[in-house]
């Protein structure tokens, strides 16, 4: 029911990832997911939400907006053969569309709009896997995969500097970086509090 996304819309689309995809010849790919398409769908839903562009201004900015969105687009790489050197060239065409998509936001009215860092999936089940080395200096001290969570820290970084400098051009409103990284290798570094496994299902 349309009413229902007045009480809040995830616009989220399966393996969804920042840059777009569809074209690009991949064992393994999105579906067309990209953020623009998750943004295009936003803008097509609002007149069922909150109907003409004055009110739906005012509406935005009572909403909450949250940006959880890149990590798909380093698996797709990394599964497709890049190297974790390879695939860091890509961190600012990354970070500066996530900057974009946040423009387009704050363009609609969006004030309060939290941004997420990315997870350090060097530690994942799934990378733990599909990249196993027998180079034990390929593993931090918690048997994460050292060298792809330097890649999505450096992405982060990027991307908390980004945020600062986007904040200072769009004082009026509230841009907030949230740490998901930190955390989620808070629950690695204590597996038995969190009763977390790095065994893949």
């Amino acid at each position: 029911h349309r009413e229902d996304f007045k009480q809040g819309a995830n616009m989220a689309i399966i393996g969804g990832t920042v840059l777009d995809y569809t074209n690009a010849s991949l064992k393994f790919s999105a579906y067309d997911g990209s953020m623009n398409t998750q943004i295009d769908n936003f803008q097509q839903l609002l007149p069922s939400i909150c109907g003409a562009q004055q009110n739906c201004e005012e509406y935005l900015a009572k909403s909450l907006f949250v940006f959880q969105l890149g990590e798909n687009d380093y698996s797709i790489q990394l599964v497709n053969g890049s190297t974790v050197d390879e695939a860091s060239k890509n961190i600012p065409k990354i970070v500066n569309t996530i900057i974009y998509g946040v423009e387009e936001l704050i363009k609609l009215g969006a004030v309060d709009i939290v941004v997420s860092n990315i997870a350090p999936m060097g530690c994942f089940p799934l990378y733990l896997n599909m990249f196993e080395s027998s180079n034990k200096s390929d593993y931090d001290k918690y048997g994460c995969l050292r060298n792809h969570n330097a890649l999505f820290n450096r992405h982060n970084s990027f991307l908390r500097s980004s945020l600062s400098k986007l904040q200072m051009k769009h004082p009026h409103t509230r841009i907030m970086y949230a740490d998901l990284a930190s955390h989620i290798y808070q629950i690695v570094q204590d597996p038995r509090k969190f009763g977390e496994s790095r065994q893949a299902c």
